[in-house]
């Protein structure tokens, strides 16, 4: 009973150990930078997808789109 409780109370231990280091590890992080343009604006979509499709076709892989906007 006794080895059981004082695993018990080392787990807990453990656990607010790793809670408060990733506490304070969100603390340091530095603020994003805030992005306004992520896709450029003169890109021929299509022609991008059919020139990964061609691509794709010929090394036998497949293409995964990502569509977004500004």
């Amino acid at each position: 009973m006794m080895r059981k409780t004082l695993g018990y109370f080392a787990f807990l231990l453990l656990i607010g150990n790793v809670v408060q280091s990733g506490a304070q590890a969100r603390k340091t992080l530095p603020q994003p930078t805030e992005r306004r343009n992520l896709y450029p604006e003169n890109v021929d979509a299509k022609a991008e997808i059919a020139e990964a499709l061609a691509d794709a076709t010929k090394t036998h892989r497949r293409v995964l789109l990502i569509f977004g906007g500004n």
